[in-house]
């Protein structure tokens, strides 16, 4: 039995970049730094590129990892996953805080999504090493950077991405819900990564499609709550948000540049639209409109 198995999902935007560097720490390609860095400390691992469908169901490995090819990984990222898999037997799931990097500086609307588009962070994790996040289904990480009990991995069918009714979504929280009822969700700050975010991802289609995404997985977990639970849930969100009371002048919409203010309300009504759209069928298991 090997110790890890890493698939490595081939990106359509591949970035050219085989390294950058974050403060006095140089970060390299994960496909050309997994295998080395297995070799350097004796670590039984295979990495192969594979296509999100066509991951896998089952392993002979101790550990499954799935990364993106734009992913960037610090030089003891692989020694990190396999220190924290033998202190932590029990975890079914490993991960880490996934930063963003990218050379699209002139867009305006860029500075104002960058702090959270494909970014993944836990901000307690700047003070704490290490936490447990198996009840925090807000804090549920995305596929990418995860590591599974291979065990349980089996024993769940494997992965697989969402059948959405707009085509398939490579994120699958309901998965990692699942991997929770089996073990605890480990996050840890020594398995941080940066992802290369391409140009081409910043057009408006692709950040609404990663919107949409987010709330189709929020609205896949809500549909396995009660329907009590799921009446306060889509309350809060919809009715009683703090944009509702303020009518003449929705804080969401506005920017501190009063010559962007109109572009930007329109791009960001766009952006939590697909989010709600998202939400709706992920919780009603359909399309709506």
């Amino acid at each position: 039995m090997k110790q890890i198995e890493i698939f490595v999902i081939p990106n359509k935007h591949t970035v050219k970049e085989n390294s950058i560097r974050q403060k006095d720490t140089v970060l390299e390609s994960c496909t050309d730094s997994l295998q080395k860095q297995a070799t350097q400390f004796g670590i039984d691992a295979i990495v192969t590129l594979v296509d999100v469908e066509n991951i896998p169901t089952t392993s002979d490995a101790s550990l499954v990892g799935i990364l993106d090819e734009n992913m960037f990984i610090r030089s003891d990222y692989l020694a990190a996953v396999v220190s924290i898999n033998n202190l932590h037997r029990d975890a079914t799931v490993l991960c880490g805080p996934i930063c963003t990097r990218h050379k699209n500086n002139s867009d305006w609307f860029t500075k104002a999504i960058e702090e959270n588009y494909k970014n993944y962070n836990i901000p307690v994790t700047e003070e704490m090493l290490l936490i447990d996040i198996s009840d925090e289904e807000h804090n549920f990480p995305p596929i990418n950077g995860c590591f599974f009990s291979g065990v349980v991995y089996n024993d769940m069918g494997g992965y697989t991405p969402v059948a959405s009714p707009r085509g398939y979504l490579r994120n699958n929280k309901h998965f990692i819900k699942m991997m929770s009822t089996k073990g605890r969700i480990i996050h840890s700050s020594s398995l941080k990564s940066i992802y290369f975010i391409s140009e081409a991802e910043f057009d408006v289609e692709s950040i609404s499609e990663y919107y949409y995404d987010l709330g189709y997985q929020d609205g896949i977990l809500i549909s396995y709550k009660t329907d009590k639970e799921r009446l306060a849930e889509t309350w809060h969100r919809f009715i009683e948000s703090p944009e509702m009371f303020d009518n003449t002048s929705p804080r969401w919409l506005l920017s501190d540049n009063e010559e962007t203010n109109y572009s930007y309300a329109e791009k960001l009504v766009l952006l939590k639209c697909k989010y709600q759209v998202g939400f709706f069928e992920g919780m009603l298991g359909r399309k709506i409109i």
